[in-house]
């Protein structure tokens, strides 16, 4: 839904995704989203050089707005894998990610775009594992991502509401031109985020 911040409690957490008309510079969506540091950057949408952006679905709502690829803004840590002991001849080992949050953004962003879009475009893809409707030709995209200057078409913010607000006023100010903000989520009870970026 439109995020309309007057209609919501102070105090109210809430996670925004704002979103451009016109793609903007890296350098400006990273200064907007860190305006506050209450607020944490959670994704990074971007378009891919030299094709048109996809437009916005709203009968999808989890299609990406304005956006033709993203990837989260935090990085994550591998930790140490667990060794579990074998039972009935059969052993297993496991493992976690965690969220790493000193240091990433956009560039973080667009860094794992950039090796998701490789990793897709050597894939071996089987008979129909692929739609072509959702990346035509992933090897165009890789390498469009890798040489191109990709542009920033929208963000996803967490954090207070007064604070997630002022970036969203600041990402409307030029030259960017803001198509919209649209609320995520609203959660009460939660604190300010960790930073992402």
């Amino acid at each position: 839904m439109p995020f309309e911040p007057d209609r919501l409690a102070a105090g109210t957490a809430v996670t925004v995704q704002v979103a451009w008309d016109t793609p903007i510079a890296r350098p400006d969506a990273q200064a907007i989203a860190g305006t506050s540091d209450e607020v944490a950057l959670l994704w990074v949408g971007f378009e891919v050089p030299g094709t048109p952006q996809v437009p916005f679905d709203e009968s999808d709502s989890l299609a990406p707005v304005g956006a033709a690829l993203g990837y989260s803004a935090c990085g994550t840590i591998a930790r140490v894998p667990l060794d579990y002991p074998r039972l009935g001849g059969f052993g297993s080992s496991g493992g976690f990610r965690d969220r790493e949050v000193a240091g990433n953004g956009v560039e973080h962003a667009l860094d794992q775009l950039r090796r998701a879009t490789t990793n897709l475009a050597a894939a071996d893809w089987p008979d129909g594992q692929r739609s072509d409707a959702d990346l035509p030709d992933p090897m165009a995209t890789a390498d469009a991502m890798r040489t191109g200057d990709p542009q920033v078409t929208s963000l996803v913010v967490t954090g207070p509401l007064d604070e997630v607000a002022a970036v969203v006023a600041a990402a409307d100010a030029d030259p960017t031109s803001l198509a919209d903000a649209y609320l995520y989520e609203i959660d009460v009870d939660r604190g300010a985020p960790d930073p992402c970026g």
